[in-house]
């Protein structure tokens, strides 16, 4: 194989590595795209819970509170017996 052969066949390995560079690199932007699309769907899960969080919260303070009324009442009507 003389030089020219040898250059050839470089430069052909060369173009080959930059095809591939470039895929990589569109597979990367894309990797990169989707990662950041998942990053938002978790923020906006995690946003979910926690305004679930709080509404469950809300919804326990008002049973309770409920339920305080129903014992208070219950002491009253105790107390009228008596």
């Amino acid at each position: 194989m003389n030089l020219s052969d040898k250059l050839q066949q470089i430069s052909q390995r060369v173009e080959s590595l930059l095809a591939d560079l470039d895929k990589m690199g569109d597979e990367n932007r894309n990797l990169k795209e989707e990662n950041q699309r998942l990053r938002s769907d978790y923020t906006k899960l995690e946003k979910d819970i926690s305004e679930l969080r709080l509404q469950h919260s809300d919804q326990s303070s008002a049973v309770k509170a409920k339920l305080e009324t129903v014992l208070h009442r219950l002491d009253e009507l105790d107390s009228l017996d008596m």
